[in-house]
């Protein structure tokens, strides 16, 4: 019984670690195939982070669908998304929208806490140094309810100037980005995968066969279209494309 409570509680704790982990888009090739590309062409072409669009192409005429996996490993619809939208495209060049995540990004004092760390440190010894030589000045103001700064109380100089009692430096530090703003809205990198084969799919279809999925490695994206695709006869391919590239991208696999 011991055992068998041991062997249960492994496998949750597997689980639970599967759940917890991410999709690592920096180790990631910036682009890559599966399936059968040579019967399809080239694919993706690229993925336009700011317009929000993928550019394909095809050797033939065939049938497509888009999804994005998020760093969460969710695995979200992109083409087709509406009602009677078709998945046939011909031979050629094309370009589809595809929808994009956004997410939070705040910047607040967190650029600049080694910098506060720092300049508190030297407040509080100017403080103690004062106080060591027994002439500890009175201090006067209070804590700025600015909520773009900290202001730490400015001493009144020492009535007898001296060099080891020099006025203590006050702590001002910016509690926001540089531009003035308490955070962004900006784009969820991602990564695009392109299915093509000769069996069409309709949003509806789509949205089924990614529900549920959950990407966690690159063996995982290169066998996601065979989900796509589903369990059919005629061949398939796959393409896949990270949104916001790495600024030192490895060659495509």
């Amino acid at each position: 019984m011991k055992a068998r409570g041991a062997m249960l509680l492994a496998a949750v704790l597997a689980a639970g670690a599967c759940t917890s982990a991410r999709l690592a888009l920096d180790r990631l090739p910036a682009a890559g195939t599966s399936g059968r590309p040579e019967r399809f062409g080239q694919g993706l072409l690229g993925v336009n982070a700011q317009a929000s669009t993928a550019t394909f192409t095809l050797a033939r005429d065939a049938e497509i669908a888009l999804v994005r996996v998020a760093p969460d490993g969710r695995v979200r619809p992109a083409y087709p998304l509406a009602p009677g939208e078709s998945s046939r495209f011909a031979a050629g060049l094309h370009t589809v929208d595809v929808p994009e995540g956004r997410v939070w990004n705040a910047p607040l004092a967190v650029p600049y806490a080694a910098q506060e760390t720092e300049q508190w440190r030297r407040y509080n010894a100017c403080i103690a140094n004062n106080r060591d030589q027994g002439r500890m000045p009175q201090e006067k103001g209070s804590v700025s309810r600015d909520s773009s700064r900290v202001v730490a109380p400015v001493p009144e100089p020492p009535a007898t100037s001296s060099p080891t009692q020099a006025p203590c430096a006050p702590v001002v530090v910016p509690r926001f980005s540089a531009g003035g703003g308490a955070g962004t809205w900006e784009t969820e990198n991602d990564v695009i995968v392109l299915i093509v084969s000769e069996s069409p799919i309709t949003s509806d279809e789509l949205r089924a066969r990614v529900a549920g999925a959950r990407v966690r490695s690159e063996a995982d994206l290169r066998a996601l279209p065979a989900r796509v695709a589903g369990d059919r006869p005629t061949p398939w391919a796959g393409y896949f494309m990270v949104r916001i590239p790495n600024p030192r991208p490895q060659e495509p696999r």
